[in-house]
């Protein structure tokens, strides 16, 4: 009989793979801050901060989903 829950092991993988591109979205995003130019108005000064908040959005949603 079927009770409608995913499988163990695929509800226990979303979590990491979110926990874990959201940790690369803050390293890239650490890395292109770092060719910023003093001003930040080069692609560097505007895609970083975009992609920081991003990274940390995505850690928010795989910690979020963890819990559920």
């Amino acid at each position: 009989m079927k009770t409608g829950k995913p499988a163990a092991g695929k509800a226990d993988k979303l979590p990491k793979i979110l926990i874990g591109s959201g940790l690369a979205l803050l390293v890239i995003g650490f890395i292109v801050l770092s060719k910023a130019n003093r001003m930040a108005d080069n692609w560097a000064g505007f895609a970083a901060p975009f992609l920081l908040l991003a990274g940390w959005i995505v850690i928010a949603a795989g910690l979020w989903k963890q819990e559920k």
